[in-house]
């Protein structure tokens, strides 16, 4: 039995050697192995969680630029669209302003036309009408009192064509 006690306790002295053996390997060799990868874990956790931060950050700052460029874009499209209509207005009101304007060119050309012609007829009748008249005049009165009775007749024809001229 005493054999027996010494062999189970020697077995349990090699079993507790072996442990603390096995302890100090695992400590000195494997955790320091475990360690360094739990602190790469966390360091990769800690770099996905900046970039997912940045990336967060990122994506809101492109919602807001894509936001006030919508906004600009529609103040830009307002402008536009009042602008547009500013133009067709002043083009409107600048037909208006050409057909008065046509048509008061027009109304001269008629009455400088009117005018033309009756200059025309003025130039054609009156040399006839003087000579009709120096005609009749002679016939009737004869001599230089016909004459005279022809330049007051000349002289009271004159002032009323200048005056109409």
């Amino acid at each position: 039995m005493s054999i027996d006690f010494f062999y189970v306790l020697f077995e349990l002295l090699i079993f507790f050697l072996f442990s603390i053996v096995f302890y100090k390997i695992i400590k000195e060799n494997l955790l320091p192995i475990l360690y360094r990868q739990i602190s790469n874990i966390k360091k990769k956790q800690k770099d996905f969680k900046e970039e997912t931060e940045l990336l967060i950050a990122s994506h809101d700052r492109l919602d807001n630029q894509i936001k006030k460029q919508k906004d600009i874009f529609f103040s830009l499209e307002k402008k536009v669209c009042i602008w547009r209509t500013d133009i067709n207005e002043k083009e409107k009101q600048q037909q208006i302003e050409n057909q008065l304007l046509f048509k008061s060119i027009e109304d001269k050309r008629k009455l400088q036309d009117k005018n033309l012609n009756l200059l025309k007829m003025q130039k054609i009748v009156i040399p006839q009408a003087i000579i009709k008249a120096t005609d009749e005049i002679s016939s009737l009165y004869g001599g230089d009192k016909s004459l005279s009775l022809l330049r007051e007749l000349i002289e009271k024809i004159e002032p009323k064509n200048a005056s109409k001229s």
